[in-house]
């Protein structure tokens, strides 16, 4: 069978139940679920040891501090920062085909490399400053036209490379030929984003100020929004994410407006918004009582973990973060930011480039159950591209939940992969889509970023 069907009907992967499908099972079969495994101070020294860890690796690019970006750049560094993900020879070594199926032209491709406009780099250019006033998509390309490397794969974008979140902030470096995209360096990686999503602040420093201001808000729900505002767009129904933090205010005064709703019963947040010159103000909006927020961090537990990553289970897998979700590596990041723990973006450099215990895994199947037999629930496991985290051991099997493609089923002498392309539960001894292996056998390392001193 592709999945099983629990009593609820629920399609599930190979050997899943109905209670593994609750967090709670999984907590409860921790030693010690609610125990607090790291102070602050040992929070923020695995922040710093993980940027430290990050450039010894040479991957500082991906967890990168805004307030250390040059004041004056060149043509030149302008052009080596685009020629990663977005210059002309990228673009022009690709296939690419677009939503229809059609080949990508050379001549489609050169309007993309105008609309760059890379031509027109000044040869020397003072930096501007800037915050995102809501999440934003960073591309490769200033396009947010669909274009793929294989036909009918609509779900992974080319040109999509992350997503940010509001109030990120970022080094403006140059401006495309419409004005519509800026390309932008952000903690995250550099790409361009849409320009009028950028609120220009005096420095970088302005920016953390606000990102760093408290008391905070801090999202545990996968998703929510600010309350509908129809006097005030610009905090209305603002898009947040597990993870994101937004700065408490004071309630306003609603006196000017009786129709405007009032702060009864929500919490008061400063959002960033693009003013009429194009800086940052400050407004304020409600976000309710009832949604799925906290005020700080949430105390760094297995079991906070393990019910962070089942607030997003059955969420479709989001390529870059497209649709609005998540894709592997910023599912995992998601999570541990709620308990305030900063990991880069991509698998690699979590692997290699954050603090915290590492397990290898390595040598037959035996001795891979073994080490997974040593694995704590929370723990993350890498394999090349991929990551999930590790829930413990029920009834002889290794359990993980993870935000991944899918998997593969034998029936009879065939291999059958299986779609998930969503956040899901499974065993870790499920054959992976191409059915040569098992996740087990494909996995690299562990890695255990929440550990008691």
């Amino acid at each position: 069978m592709l999945w099983e069907i629990t009593p609820r009907g629920i399609p599930v992967a190979p050997g899943v139940t109905d209670e593994m499908l609750k967090p709670d099972t999984w907590t409860d079969l921790c030693r010690t679920p609610d125990k607090v495994l790291m102070s602050e101070e040992e929070i923020s020294q695995f922040n710093d040891e993980t940027v430290k860890k990050m450039k010894e690796v040479g991957l500082e690019r991906f967890m990168y501090d805004i307030r250390s970006f040059p004041r004056i750049i060149s043509r030149q560094d302008v052009l080596e920062l685009m020629d990663e993900s977005s210059s002309e020879e990228v673009i022009s070594a690709r296939d690419l085909v677009d939503n229809n199926g059609d080949e990508v032209t050379h001549k489609k491709k050169e309007r993309l490399v105008e609309e760059s406009n890379i031509k027109n780099i000044s040869a020397v250019q003072k930096t501007r400053f800037g915050i995102l006033t809501r999440r934003q998509d960073l591309r490769a390309f200033p396009t947010n036209e669909l274009l793929t490397r294989e036909r009918g794969a609509f779900d992974v974008d080319a040109f999509q490379l992350t997503a940010l979140s509001l109030g990120t902030p970022v080094a403006v470096v140059h401006e495309s030929r419409s004005g519509d995209w800026t390309f932008v360096q952000s903690p995250l990686y550099k790409g361009w984003v849409r320009s009028d999503s950028i609120a220009f602040v005096s420095g970088p420093e302005e920016a953390y100020e606000f990102l760093e201001k408290e008391p905070f808000l801090v999202v545990t729900a996968s998703t929510l929004t600010t309350e509908p505002d129809p006097y005030d767009a610009s905090v209305s129904c603002v898009f947040l994410q597990m993870g994101d933090r937004v700065p408490i205010a004071a309630p306003r005064d609603f006196e000017a407006n009786i129709q405007a709703q009032g702060p009864q019963c929500c919490y008061s947040v400063l959002l960033p918004v693009r003013g009429e010159s194009g800086m940052l103000e400050k407004r304020t909006g409600l976000i309710p009582l009832s949604a799925d927020v906290r005020i700080g961090f949430l105390p760094p537990t297995r079991a906070n973990v393990i019910r962070q990553a089942f607030k997003m289970l059955g969420e479709r897998y989001g390529w870059g973060c497209a649709f609005g979700r998540r894709d592997c590596s910023r599912y995992i990041m998601d999570i541990f930011r709620t308990v305030g723990l900063r990991l880069p973006r991509n698998t690699r450099c979590q692997e290699q480039g954050t603090a915290g215990k590492t397990i290898e895994f390595s040598g037959s199947i035996a001795e891979r159950l073994k080490i997974a037999d040593a694995l704590e629930p929370g723990d993350a496991i890498y394999m090349k591209g991929h990551v999930l985290i590790y829930l413990g051991k029920y009834n002889g099997s290794h359990y993980v939940i993870h935000d991944g493609a899918g998997y593969a089923v034998k029936e009879g002498d065939k291999i059958v992969p299986v779609s998930g392309h969503s956040v899901f539960v499974m065993q870790l001894e499920q054959l992976v889509m191409s059915g040569q292996r098992t996740y087990l056998e494909a996995a690299t390392s562990a890695k255990r970023f929440l550990q008691s001193s």
